[in-house]
């Protein structure tokens, strides 16, 4: 009986330990490339070496998640292995604040964490540090649902605090801070919360206040256009040029959207015994999940779908507690099975953890330096190698190389340089001038050799404009490992 109550009063606690057991089970244990963590630690890596966020490099989301990495790193250390520790401690956070979630809304403590636990071993594959600013901007999202549904201040803090938390989001992605404005303003008119136009004021001021001070400081860092250039002036064009949205999974969001829209239609069904803090709770829940649906788009891929699905997930399973599993399913057998399943998971984290860290260390790069951490193939190591010393022997030759490739940053890590734009040329990367800026740089450039990839790009959004001024208005010398070479 001690250990029962023990673990009701430090639940928090013990689920802080079972989430970071899962999460460090599958977080460190992924192959490094040339992909979006390599892209997130390079500008968080740059800003450490003294470079400075959009005046320096292409960044196009709002920066919490690089000012966070840049203090991280300057404290422990900046290599590969913080990166994916950073990522762990985020992704953490989340899970942690959806099981804070589930107790706001009265889900029994076992029941939360058994869900909590469920989701994990569904969303393991998406366990890692390569989009981590996502679940950042995700974690704030949940902390203003929890503050909409359950806080203990009066109405004028609560509004200031909800005001704090828009900024929060979009300092972290700006994009899910409209979603959450739209969906919180909705919320208090369907629910009929007094003083809706007051509170709204309060808490879009609030925010604006705080938005203001952050333009500000940018202001006197002479980095302000180059915030908006990138963060703001480049979306259309970011839109116009990357939308993917193949047919399954356009086929997924309708489904999820269906889904939610039946779930309003539930809370308003009067037959259907729920209290009235029950109906007002889905209402709730349903807007938030439906408006970070568009949080997926323009790249509908499925590390998008399942990031934004979370929302959908956890208001299916409050549902599903208050219809089926606190009413038909309530009694101490369930709930013995419901602590086998949690151990059963718990175990299976542990023996999937314990294999993948083992191989995790065997494998990863040793060296001191960026990649300290990394997971490279034998040919990647080798190909880095080349690339580098072409480009210090080109050096000292007073010849400079400019590889405009989304390969880049693999060996300006190592030579703690920075091309800025060049170093990840995608469509939408290239703030408001887009293809043409780059090309003008280029249109520039004085003795110097510019290496672009043999095979064009299509798996990711490198730009075909660059790539074609390069092959048409330059004379083609050589190649070297992946890249041919232009003067």
């Amino acid at each position: 009986m001690k250990i029962i109550e023990k673990t009701k009063k430090h639940d928090n606690i013990i689920m802080l330990i079972f989430i970071g057991i899962a999460v460090c089970a599958v977080a460190f244990w992924v192959k490094s490339e040339a992909n979006d963590e390599l892209w997130n630690f390079s500008n968080i890596y740059k800003m450490v070496n003294g470079y400075t966020i959009y005046k320096d490099t292409n960044v196009i989301i709002t920066p919490l998640f690089f000012y966070i990495g840049e203090i991280f790193f300057k404290i422990v250390g900046a290599n590969y292995l913080t990166g994916r520790i950073l990522g762990a401690l985020i992704f953490i956070s989340m899970f942690f604040s959806i099981y804070q979630l589930f107790k706001v809304l009265n889900i029994r403590k076992l029941n939360s964490m058994l869900y909590v636990l469920g989701i994990m071993v569904a969303y393991q594959e998406n366990i890692m540090s390569i989009g981590a600013y996502n679940q950042l901007a995700i974690i704030f999202y949940i902390l203003g649902i929890i503050f909409l549904i359950k806080s203990k201040y009066k109405p004028t803090i609560n509004s200031i605090i909800q005001g704090i938390i828009i900024f929060l989001i979009f300092l972290s992605k700006q994009n899910l801070a409209v979603y959450y404005i739209i969906a919180n303003i909705i919320c208090k008119i369907i629910t009929n919360k007094n003083q809706i136009v007051k509170h709204t004021i309060i808490e879009l001021t609030t925010s604006f206040i705080l938005l203001v001070l952050f333009l500000f400081t940018l202001y006197l860092n002479n980095n302000l256009y180059e915030f908006i250039n990138y963060t703001v002036l480049g979306i259309t064009d970011f839109a116009d040029k990357n939308t993917v949205m193949p047919v399954v999974n356009i086929i997924a969001i309708l489904l999820q959207v269906a889904l939610l829209i039946s779930y309003l239609i539930i809370a308003k069904i009067k037959k259907i015994p729920f209290e009235e803090k029950i109906r007002k709770n889905i209402k709730t829940m349903t807007i938030f999940s439906i408006l970070i649906i568009f949080f997926a788009y323009p790249i509908l891929n499925v590390f998008h779908i399942n990031s934004e699905a979370i929302l959908t997930i956890i208001t299916t399973l409050y549902i599903i507690d208050n219809i089926i599993v606190e009413t038909l399913l309530k009694s101490k057998k369930t709930d013995i099975i419901k602590k086998v399943a949690i151990v059963a998971m718990l175990i299976y984290f542990i023996i999937k953890g314990t294999n993948n860290n083992i191989n995790y260390i065997n494998m990863m790069d040793k060296e001191e330096g960026p990649y300290y951490g990394a997971i490279f193939l034998e040919e990647t190591k080798q190909e880095i190698n080349e690339i580098v010393e072409f480009i210090k022997t080109e050096n000292s030759k007073g010849i400079d190389v400019k590889i405009v490739s989304y390969h880049a940053n693999l060996y300006m890590n190592i030579l703690k340089k920075n091309n800025g734009i060049m170093d990840l040329p995608f469509n939408g990367n290239m703030g408001k001038d887009g293809a043409n800026g780059v090309i003008n740089q280029i249109k520039s450039l004085q003795n110097s050799k510019v290496l672009i990839t043999k095979e064009k790009d299509d798996i990711y959004q490198e730009s075909t404009q660059i790539r074609e001024y390069i092959q048409n208005n330059m004379k083609l010398i050589g190649e070297i490992s992946q890249f041919l070479i232009y003067k």
